[in-house]
């Protein structure tokens, strides 16, 4: 059961059963987590299993995206750091399944997640900050309407070296 879906995909909230050795060797693929936040250190079923399980008391919405007509896990998009006061969050995504990438499924988790927000949760502003080096996601997140607010220069160590931080938002006009 799917809790937002388009003609391809569908979001549904992350659970223990996502926490497969597949989504585990995600996080450990040195490849997939090359412009994320995770990737540092190897991570441990217990610990991937943790982190999921935490996501469930707090203001985040993190839901697995799946492959309909395959019923194929291959990753996880989240809104985290919802302030609700102020009416932003903050968006990541991670396509997870080497086999989906480059196909248009991130775009069109961007574009599923920002509209839920804005329609139904009275979300303002998405923000997001992405490696400067990550051109494939600065495009995706550029066509669903993302504009870059700023460069926080050499802000991250990726790869060895020092990189700037992209930051990007998109309002509900």
């Amino acid at each position: 059961m799917y809790f937002l879906t388009t003609d391809r995909i569908g979001l549904k909230k992350v659970t223990e059963l996502e926490v497969t050795q597949e989504y585990l060797g995600w996080i450990n693929d040195q490849e997939v987590t090359k412009y994320l936040e995770t990737g540092f250190f190897p991570t441990s079923e217990k610990q991937l299993l943790e982190f999921v399980r935490s996501t469930e008391d707090n203001n985040d919405l993190f839901l697995a995206i799946y492959d309909i007509k395959k019923n194929l896990h291959m990753g996880n998009v989240k809104l985290s750091n919802i302030n609700w006061i102020h009416r932003t969050a903050e968006l990541g995504i991670m396509i997870g399944d080497k086999q989906c990438w480059g196909k248009g499924y991130a775009k069109e988790t961007i574009s599923l997640i920002t509209k839920y927000a804005f329609n139904k949760l009275n979300i303002n502003k998405i923000h997001l900050g992405v490696i400067e080096e990550n051109k494939p996601a600065i495009k995706a997140y550029q066509d669903v309407g993302f504009q870059i607010e700023g460069v926080l220069v050499n802000h991250l160590y990726n790869n060895g070296k020092f990189t700037n931080k992209v930051l990007m938002a998109i309002f509900n006009n």
